[in-house]
Order: structure tokens, then sequence, then C-alpha cells
């Protein structure tokens, strides 16, 4: 699954689908996300002329959306802090 990733201004915005079989764990998860998204955050990373802070997967988030082929959206956001690109984590809003 190709990785849609932009670079605006200071900012990585973009997203990625992936298929998760049921039962995957958190550390197959993020090694699936971290090979997904290694050379892409690689090259904005260049593009910037900063260097990745993180590994790949910190800088993406699962959200609740999966498309019909049943793959999970995760949206990839990342800002240069001086010389670094570093993960953006949403913040979930608290149910009340």
């Amino acid at each position: 699954m190709p990785v849609e990733l932009h670079v605006v201004d200071d900012d990585v915005r973009g997203e990625v689908w992936i298929a998760l079989k049921p039962g995957t764990t958190v550390k197959q998860r993020e090694k699936i996300l971290d090979e997904h998204l290694n050379d892409p955050l690689f090259e904005a990373s260049i593009q910037m002329g900063v260097v990745l802070s993180a590994d790949p997967h910190t800088y993406a988030q699962m959200t609740n959306h999966r498309d019909d082929k049943q793959r999970t959206q995760f949206l990839v956001q990342a800002r240069i802090e001086g010389d670094k690109l570093v993960p953006i984590r949403l913040r979930r809003r608290k149910r009340k």
C-alpha cells in the first residue's frame, strides 16, 4: 500500500491504509508501520533538510476508519522542531 505524504512548509501530513489481521499485536503493527513509513519519511526529512527524531511508527496514529478491503487508516503527521522532524500526536477527546 503506497503511503501518501505531503510536505507543506514545516509540516508533513498524510495517511496510509494497512490491512491488519485480527490478533495483530502492537509490536507487529509497529513493525508493519516502520516498513511502510521508513522510506517516505526519510525522503520527506531530506527534502526538508532535517533528521527523523523517532521510529517511523511513532509518526502514525490509528483511526477508526476502515475501507471496503478491511484496511485500517493511519494518519501521519510531523513538524520541524529545530533540526528534527518530530511526530505530532492527536489528542483524544474525553468522553463526558
